[in-house]
């Protein structure tokens, strides 16, 4: 007799079509993900690997960090510190790193050479691992790798870089880099790099006008990206308590008087026509700007600018469209022509505060820093009102304190260090109050003096603001002259700056004048070849340098980086 069997319900059915297809899947990822963890294949990659040499373990740089431009200023870390010495690591972005300079003039140096003299009885070692570009969450992984070294203090310099080109991404997260917590997502991703999904970004038109129709960053990503600062704030927390190490995070401090708003943009309501009149007013509010900033020592009112002219169409920019932040940073510079200090600086953080595109830390990331210090209780150090004390006119900017948007000077690292060691001697982190020894230290020229501070440092210092002052003068022409009058500032600090040379060759071939040029250039490269690297990597990649090098007949040797006169 023959036995015959029932087929299955649909609800059978069902269930073997749609659970066990996925169960097998799983199932499958699962095993390729142990298969890959015993074999330690894909691992997650790290900034720091530990190495043994002459019997020690070291931390040395990874030859394939989590970002690619990584460079750190150690070679290498002792994993364990000599007996006795309290370890302080400094963490964040270019500015911990020095950006431009280099060593001794990061605040991490002035904080070694003065824990030394303040508390003789102790010992410290200082370790700066800032990084460019850096924002807080990559300074979070990297507290994460660094337990072994059981640092007593991590001093965390980090709010500026949260919006920065290469962390907008981050604002939007993709699928793919969800996927690539896991081994067997690294896996996939290194066979198809294609498949990450990323917001695009105009990063190329941004300063083709001074006030663009649209928005650069949406509320929901400004959100986002401060959200993000909290919890990687808060992460760091976590890890150094786990680490047994204290944390003190420093307010970061940028120039307000010298850097315009990166990206302004109109209400979707100002129409075309009123646009038009709004850059026209524009252009003669900036020309009387750049009048008074031209010769800033003729006091309140310069009789050559009429100030009530100068008034009335700041007043008609406000009127037209008065969303528009720029005109903030005019409104300050007007507040200044007038003897306003405290306006201006009202003004001047108001433009800071509204910009499009924050890639200074803003009120708002200074506002959280202060709450998730507040709340976990942290020690906090705040340089800001150091700034404002030292400024010549009460308002920080390029003018003996910032090499640019937010790169402190060589008195602004000081100024940092000093921050940063009150905050730790009120905290009584290290020793009471009473016992660190203020009125026994150096003077601030002695201690240049032992920290071998020089005049190169200073002239590099002219020479990167110029270089800087080029690259902004795009949208502002008149700034040419402010260039070339700082890089021949370096040449004067230090007849043998390369750099310095290097940027007035770029601006005779902006002026179009050959000789002049060759010589500028050909001086630079006897000095030192590397500071052409970067011009001649411009020459190479943008259309526009491009133009101008052919328009004089000049190059550069492409392994030499020597420069080539290409005239017939």
């Amino acid at each position: 007799m023959t036995r015959r069997f029932a087929a299955p319900g649909w609800r059978v059915r069902l269930l073997l079509a749609t659970v066990v297809p996925v169960l097998l899947v799983g199932g499958g990822l699962v095993a390729i993900e142990l298969v890959l963890l015993a074999t330690d294949a894909f691992p997650e990659p790290r900034n720091f690997d530990v190495v043994r040499l002459d019997g020690s373990e070291f931390l040395v740089p990874s030859a394939a960090p989590p970002r690619p431009s990584t460079v750190f200023r150690h070679e290498r870390i002792p994993v364990v510190a000599p007996a006795g010495v309290r370890r302080v690591v400094c963490l964040g972005g270019s500015t911990t790193f020095g950006h431009p300079f280099l060593p001794p003039a990061p605040f991490a140096n002035w904080l070694e050479i003065r824990l030394q003299h303040l508390l003789p009885e102790q010992q410290f070692e200082v370790w700066n691992l800032g990084a460019n570009a850096w924002n807080a969450a990559a300074v979070a992984d990297l507290v994460a790798e660094l337990g072994d070294l059981r640092p007593d203090l991590y001093v965390v310099y980090s709010g500026h870089n949260e919006f920065l080109d290469e962390n907008l991404p981050s604002l939007t997260p993709s699928f793919a880099k969800w996927c690539e917590r896991w081994r067997i997502g690294r896996w996939m991703a290194s066979c198809r790099r294609s498949g990450d999904v990323v917001p695009t970004y105009d990063f190329e038109s941004r300063h083709d006008v001074a006030v663009h129709g649209a928005c650069f960053l949406t509320a929901d990503q400004l959100d986002q990206g401060h959200l993000q600062y909290r919890h990687a704030l808060r992460r760091i927390i976590t890890l150094a308590r786990e680490q047994s190490a204290q944390v003190l995070f420093c307010h970061p401090v940028s120039d307000l008087r010298d850097t315009p708003v990166e990206y302004s943009f109109f209400r979707k309501s100002t129409g075309e026509e009123t646009r038009q009149g709004f850059f026209q007013s524009l252009e003669k509010v900036q020309g009387w700007r750049r009048q008074f900033a031209a010769d800033p020592g003729r006091g309140p009112n310069p009789p050559a600018i009429d100030g009530d002219d100068w008034r009335d169409q700041l007043e008609q920019l406000r009127q037209w469209d008065d969303s528009v932040a720029l005109i903030d940073y005019e409104a300050a510079w007007y507040a200044l022509a007038r003897g306003e200090q405290d306006e201006a600086k009202r003004f001047f953080r108001r433009a800071r505060d509204r910009d499009g595109h924050p890639i200074r830390a803003t009120q708002r990331i200074q506002e959280v820093l202060a709450q998730v210090a507040s709340e976990e209780g942290c020690v906090l150090a705040d340089p800001r009102s150091l700034f404002d004390q030292a400024a010549p006119e009460g308002v920080p900017g390029q003018n003996g304190l910032f090499v640019d948007y937010c790169h402190p000077d060589l008195g602004g690292h000081e100024l940092i260090a000093e921050a940063v060691i009150r905050a730790l001697a009120q905290a009584k982190l290290f020793a009471e109050t009473a016992d660190w020894k203020f009125a026994q230290e150096p003077s601030t020229d002695r201690y240049r003096e032992l920290l071998n501070l020089s005049q190169r440092d200073q002239a590099e210092s002219f020479a990167q603001r110029g270089i800087g002052v080029i690259l902004q003068s795009y949208l502002d022409p008149q700034r040419v002259q402010d260039a070339r009058r700082l890089l021949e500032l370096a040449i004067q600090t230090d007849a043998d700056c390369a750099l310095a040379y290097a940027g007035l060759g770029f601006l005779d071939v902006v002026a179009g004048t050959q000789d002049s040029a060759l010589r500028q250039f050909e001086r630079a490269f006897a000095l030192n070849p590397e500071v052409l690297r970067p011009f001649a990597a411009a020459l190479r990649d943008h259309e526009a340098i491009r133009q101008m090098f052919a328009a004089v007949s000049l190059s550069f040797d492409e392994q030499s980086l020597r420069p080539i006169s290409k005239a017939p």
